[in-house]
């Protein structure tokens, strides 16, 4: 996604628009299993992931993004002169996106205005975007993930995040194409947003066993006043 991130913020910019400042959250370290799976390579075994791609993307285009090798606990934690006007998640749990949700909307420096969430299974997975509670926003509040699907927020619905030894073992658990498909539909959603300024569709499913994706419209929590779109990042993955 991260990269996906690179060429909405050149792309921008070419247009005369204003470019993305991104800060990259993720305490894990790149393992064996994510060389060939992702954009790791086996140099890089061991290294902390926010670390290595934040310095590929600033080396390959130029920019000074950062990398916090740490779990997102809230923006205030980081020392950012500004808030966040969108929050990115790309993690394996909903018990993450819950405790990420919950340090968004208790953030004293500010609650992020949108939330796009990336998620999969082995074969399956969603792109959704929303607006965090408190927050106004042009034509009304979308709903959030958590407000969405609450059936898998509410603990009765088991999840497992067994962590992979290596890379064939990672592959039987999770389609090689699935990271990829999902990131590329948050891609598409984020720069409609960014660059058209709109939203057409609410969640992208994706497919990869029929190489579909179909979408649901957009479900609003509330009407409230409408506020500027910003284009300030801030990715958790």
């Amino acid at each position: 996604m991260i990269s996906h991130l690179a060429r909405i913020h050149t792309s921008l910019r070419a247009f005369g628009l204003p470019g993305l400042d991104v800060v990259l959250y993720d305490d894990d370290k790149i393992s064996q299993s994510n060389v060939g799976r992702q954009r790791f390579r086996p140099g890089e075994v061991g290294q902390y992931k926010a670390i290595s791609r934040v310095h590929s993307i600033n080396v390959g285009f130029g920019l000074n993004w950062r990398a916090r090798p740490q779990r997102y606990r809230g923006q205030w934690e980081s020392g950012q002169l500004r808030p966040y006007d969108m929050l990115i998640t790309c993690v394996d749990t909903a018990r993450a996106r819950w405790e990420i949700f919950e340090a968004a909307i208790d953030d004293r420096d500010g609650v992020p205005v949108y939330w796009l969430d990336l998620g999969n299974e082995s074969h399956t997975g969603q792109a959704h975007i929303g607006n965090f509670p408190g927050v106004p926003v042009p034509g009304g509040r979308m709903e959030t993930v958590v407000e969405r699907f609450p059936a898998d927020y509410d603990g009765s619905m088991p999840e497992s995040s067994t962590a992979s030894c290596s890379l064939a073992e990672a592959l039987l658990a999770q389609d090689i194409c699935i990271n990829d498909a999902v990131a590329l539909e948050g891609f598409k959603m984020l720069w409609r947003l960014l660059y058209k300024r709109e939203i057409e569709w609410q969640c992208h499913w994706v497919n990869v066993l029929d190489d579909s994706v179909t979408r649901d419209p957009i479900r609003f929590a509330a009407k409230v006043p409408a506020v500027p779109l910003l284009t300030s990042t801030g990715v958790a993955a």
